[in-house]
């Protein structure tokens, strides 16, 4: 702000609609106005179905019917984007039970990691997060076959960003890199918190990072370390002789 920012707020003739930070049920209705003469011509004229029948939204942390809350109150997001909580259901049909948790992507609020447990066993994704969920990433991964998690490596920010003045908009940079993602030296740490038996590594910043830094995640964890690639294919089978 101090630097000549501007906070975006939608716009909307109801009060409780005006915010910074809308959701996705809000989001989607933005979507819908912002397209509304294309998709006024193509289903109006062209005969195309109505999109809106075709999207039904159920937002996490809502307050709205179908809507999942969250299991703790959320005070202040700004102050504590993530309450230390237990693991609560999001879906679930005869193949996958599907559980989350708000994990910390500081000012990125909500940040949700998802677990997906089937017959051959389950799966963990942590979403963008720092290294400390006050135990709400253990809670949900604990036991999981995979754990997929974000790496960050911490030569690459040092060196990109040195030591910047402090107040800067390199040392709010970095700050967000060092404390909104887990670094390569403390992802592997995180995964034997998890008691999960293998890590894969994902969202990988900077992208070419050397596979060398990476498998510094090794020397912290017991289970295998898996370097994410794109369309990489992970089999997932239990055996339940």
């Amino acid at each position: 702000m101090e630097r000549g920012g501007q906070v975006i707020y939608t716009d909307s003739s109801n009060p409780d609609l005006i915010t910074s930070t809308p959701g996705t049920r809000q989001m989607t209705n933005l979507i819908w106005q912002a397209f509304a003469q294309g998709i006024n011509d193509i289903t109006l004229d062209s005969g195309y179905p109505d999109y809106r029948s075709l999207i039904e939204v159920h937002e996490i942390g809502g307050t709205e019917p179908g809507d999942i809350p969250f299991p703790v109150t959320i005070v202040d997001p700004n102050e504590d984007p993530c309450p230390e909580m237990d693991p609560f259901e999001v879906y679930q049909d005869d193949n996958v039970r599907v559980t989350a948790t708000l994990v910390d992507h500081h000012q990125v609020f909500p940040s949700i990691a998802y677990r997906f447990d089937t017959k051959d066993g389950s799966v963990v994704f942590s979403s963008d997060t720092g290294p400390d969920t006050k135990g709400n990433l253990q809670k949900l991964a604990n036991g999981a076959d995979i754990l997929v998690h974000e790496v960050i490596d911490r030569t690459w920010i040092d060196m990109k960003f040195g030591t910047p003045v402090p107040g800067s908009q390199m040392d709010a940079l970095k700050t967000h890199m060092l404390t909104s993602h887990t670094a390569n030296d403390i992802v592997g740490t995180i995964a034997e918190s998890c008691n999960v038996t293998t890590l894969v590594l994902n969202h990988i910043v900077p992208g070419n990072t050397p596979d060398a830094h990476l498998r510094v995640a090794e020397k912290n964890f017991s289970g295998d370390v898996i370097i994410g690639e794109d369309l990489m294919v992970i089999g997932l089978t239990r055996d339940t002789d």
